[in-house]
């Protein structure tokens, strides 16, 4: 047999695709009804591993599900121009949340925000590609209040501080910053 069969149409609700041994591998479902397929859920042992959705119904796949091994919804992955190119990543623990955004579309985080009850409250960016983070903002009440920069772009620790007010005005910049 082939390594993997088709059983079912589109216009069914739900269509198990096997692999050569006879195991469910993925399960596709037209979940708009629309006669085409917009959810593709990848299977191992019986589990849900990996769910991918067409949500705006162009055929291109724009939201991935990753479920942990105890089936719990690890991380949601999205596609910012809707092209199937996976570049934001959501996770979500109890009041904290961290999104992984691959600013350069390369499926590479390059940029962390960290939110807390549901308000931004710092972030990490690595601005110029080399894998060190040279860049980190301090949010309060969801303005930024504090900037810190790795002004060389190759040392990952900060040597330029911007404070800002509450108006988001520039209250003080100090420069040489002692390690943290």
């Amino acid at each position: 047999m082939g390594a993997a069969l088709l059983s079912g149409c589109a216009g069914d609700r739900v269509s198990p695709v096997y692999d050569s041994a006879g195991t469910i591998r993925r399960l596709d479902s037209d979940t708009d009804h629309d006669g085409r397929i917009d959810m593709h859920a990848y299977l191992f042992n019986g589990r849900t591993v990996r769910i991918e959705l067409d949500g705006n119904g162009d055929g291109i796949v724009d939201r991935w599900e990753y479920y942990r091994p105890d089936g719990q919804l690890d991380r949601i992955g999205t596609s910012s121009e809707a092209d199937g190119i996976e570049d934001t990543w959501v996770t979500q623990r109890g009041t904290q949340m961290r999104v992984d955004v691959a600013t350069r579309r390369d499926g590479v985080a390059d940029r962390h925000e960290f939110h807390e009850n549901g308000a931004l409250v710092r972030t990490e960016q690595d601005s110029n590609g080399d894998g060190r983070i040279d860049e980190w903002q301090r949010f309060e009440g969801g303005v930024l209040r504090e900037l810190l920069i790795d002004s060389t772009q190759s040392s990952g620790r900060p040597d330029q501080r911007f404070m800002y007010g509450r108006d988001g005005s520039v209250q003080r910049v100090d420069s040489n910053i002692p390690p943290q």
